[in-house]
């Protein structure tokens, strides 16, 4: 399986536009932003990409910050940017990526278990809250939570999505 997935943020500056959705909102790019991302996600469509991934890892920054409708929106932006990308095409199962709470190539900054599986659930139940409103459900999805560099973190992570029922797959940065 090739999962669609890559450089959002480098091939977003490379295009002008910030993977900062706070900037992204202020500057009033949200319509060249979700164009963008459809054309990230077409180009992977079109390398033979087979699994449509909504890359929501820098969004997680929006959480941390207290901006949930901020968050809503621009996951709203990337999904509906993935969705027109794919058209009529059925994919099966779409991914959704999302990032650990802090930093993830500085351990030391990672939530302790606890922590960690209230940010996850906060993320989850905003996910979840989008998601249908595409009418969409978490059946339709699998979270990948990447980039996460403590087994604390991960914990927290898993004990989360498992009190919600969600399919998760957890990539580690080994300190």
């Amino acid at each position: 399986m090739k999962i669609l997935f890559g450089p959002y943020g480098s091939v977003l500056s490379s295009l002008g536009i910030s993977s900062n959705a706070l900037t992204v909102k202020r500057q009033g790019q949200l319509h060249g932003y979700r164009i963008a991302v459809e054309l990230i996600a077409r180009g992977y469509l079109n390398a033979g990409a087979t699994m449509p991934t909504v890359n929501a890892f820098f969004l997680r920054t929006l959480l941390k910050e207290g901006f949930f409708e901020l968050y809503k929106e621009m996951l709203s932006l990337n999904l509906e940017a993935l969705l027109a990308a794919l058209g009529d095409k059925n994919y099966g199962k779409i991914a959704i990526c999302l990032g650990p709470a802090n930093d993830c190539y500085q351990p030391l900054l990672a939530p302790d278990t606890a922590e960690a599986h209230l940010f996850a659930k906060r993320q989850y139940e905003l996910c979840i809250e989008v998601l249908n409103r595409f009418g969409l459900s978490i059946s339709d999805v699998v979270i990948l939570h990447e980039t996460i560099g403590t087994g604390r973190e991960a914990l927290g992570i898993s004990q989360a999505a498992q009190s919600l029922n969600i399919p998760l797959i957890i990539s580690f940065v080994v300190p």
